[in-house]
């Protein structure tokens, strides 16, 4: 076998393709949605502001926006960027979890983010605290959440795997991958 430049997995799961499709098929409809009924609330179209997670919506009964936010974003890069990474680390992660188990671990992880800043969310006005990250009234969309537990679990699997970024002449190994990802987290996820 020659050489030769290899970009992303070789192979990818349809667990991968399924969430892959779905996400973006979400994202078309949100935009189309958008339109149909333009704003409601602070000038958000109104499937965000019923989706996206707002902790102040969630504590009056909108349980659903944990799960709803997982499927909502941004803008197309936003979109891109969560399917990118989760096309590179997630098919690996994929293949060895099985369908069943890698679905429990992308949403529920998905989930417990979610709740995660919720709790962050609640927690820091009562301890008296303004921080501009966790304002309680802001709403949160994206898979970020889901998708970093699916690098997470790359990484601590696969520690000394190399990963060389594509724009960058850097090679590195899938334990350094972790810290650059928390860093880039917060850019990623949407706060609107």
């Amino acid at each position: 076998m020659g050489g030769g430049l290899r970009i992303g997995p070789a192979t990818t799961p349809q667990v991968i393709k399924d969430v892959m499709l779905v996400t973006a098929v979400a994202f078309l409809a949100q935009w189309v949605l958008g339109y149909a009924f333009p704003a409601r609330g602070p000038d958000l179209p109104a499937v965000i502001h019923f989706g996206a997670l707002r902790p102040s919506q969630f504590g009056s009964g909108m349980l659903w926006q944990p799960v709803t936010t997982l499927l909502l974003h941004g803008e197309a890069w936003h979109l891109a960027g969560n399917m990118f990474f989760l096309w590179m680390f997630g098919c690996p992660v994929a293949e060895q979890l099985g369908r069943s188990r890698f679905l429990a671990l992308y949403v529920g992880a998905g989930i417990g983010g979610g709740l995660l800043n919720l709790a962050i969310s609640l927690a820091l006005p009562l301890l008296g605290l303004d921080v501009w990250l966790f304002p309680w009234a802001t709403a949160t969309i994206g898979a970020s959440g889901a998708v970093f537990a699916v690098v997470t679990y790359y990484c601590f699997s696969w520690p000394d795997r190399p990963i060389s970024l594509l724009l960058v002449p850097l090679t590195f190994t899938a334990r350094w991958l972790l810290p650059l990802e928390f860093l880039l987290e917060d850019r990623k996820s949407t706060r609107l």
